[in-house]
């Protein structure tokens, strides 16, 4: 190209291809580090049960020096002598207050140590045990059905049943009809009174219920009749000193 005598190159310009907007690269998955997140967690739970025993710890050391002081302020007071006019009267008071600084000496040793929390270790029983209650419990369910009078009694003690101690479990394991012995404890009221019985104690009024209940159980239910109603209306047939005159000697001669 020429300009006024003057040769002008004019480079040439490749042209601009249009930039294609650029993919995203895939991003890797963040990897979770399960046992360091479980080991968090864990660490979390521990506080929290630090914080709960340190809470129940705090009750109920105020629950204990709530109760010293109460009876710090009814602590019991020595009698006076001159109060009494009555030796007797002042020999009983004394023996009174005697027994009453004894329990008071006592309970305030007791509060005076803080309570021990033992841990309580998971009981387990001896497979014969548990055998023996699945024994008397089938018995049990068996006269249930067979007996509905039964059936009522233990289905309306049975959370006093669920409540049993052991040896008492042990004492109805032990007999051969669980069931009629059952029956007569629930019928006669004396359920309870066992379990606060010695084991040896709870066995004998168990195993004396076992006899009375069978024959409770054996005995057939029977509905009396009802009494003949006398007949009603009039006979007609007088009665003997009714008779006068002529009717008399008509019946004589019959």
């Amino acid at each position: 190209m020429e300009l006024d005598g003057i040769t002008v190159e004019i480079p040439e310009v490749a042209p601009v291809e249009a930039e294609s907007p650029a993919e995203p690269t895939p991003q890797a998955e963040p990897v979770v580090d399960w046992q360091k997140k479980a080991q968090t967690l864990q660490e979390i739970a521990n506080r929290k049960d630090k914080q709960l025993a340190r809470e129940r710890a705090e009750k109920e050391e105020l629950r204990r020096f709530k109760e010293l002081y109460e009876l710090h302020t009814n602590a019991p007071k020595a009698p006076k002598e001159e109060s009494y006019t009555d030796v007797a009267d002042l020999i009983a008071a004394k023996l009174e207050y005697s027994q009453q600084q004894k329990i008071y000496d006592d309970k305030l040793k007791a509060l005076q140590q803080p309570p021990q929390q033992a841990p309580q270790a998971e009981k387990q029983y001896a497979p014969e045990f548990l055998q023996a209650v699945h024994a008397t419990s089938e018995k049990i369910a068996k006269a249930k059905a067979a007996n509905p009078e039964f059936r009522t009694l233990v289905d309306s003690h049975a959370q006093v049943i669920d409540q049993a101690p052991d040896h008492v479990y042990e004492a109805f394991s032990a007999l051969e009809n669980p069931e009629a012995a059952l029956y007569e404890v629930l019928k006669s009221g004396d359920l309870e009174n066992i379990y606060y019985m010695t084991p040896a104690q709870a066995a004998v009024r168990i195993a004396m219920a076992e006899q009375r209940g069978k024959m409770a159980m054996q005995k057939p239910v029977t509905k009396a009749q009802p009494p003949i109603a006398p007949s009603k209306g009039t006979s007609s047939v007088r009665g003997v000193e009714s008779l006068h005159g002529s009717d008399l000697l008509k019946w004589l001669d019959s």
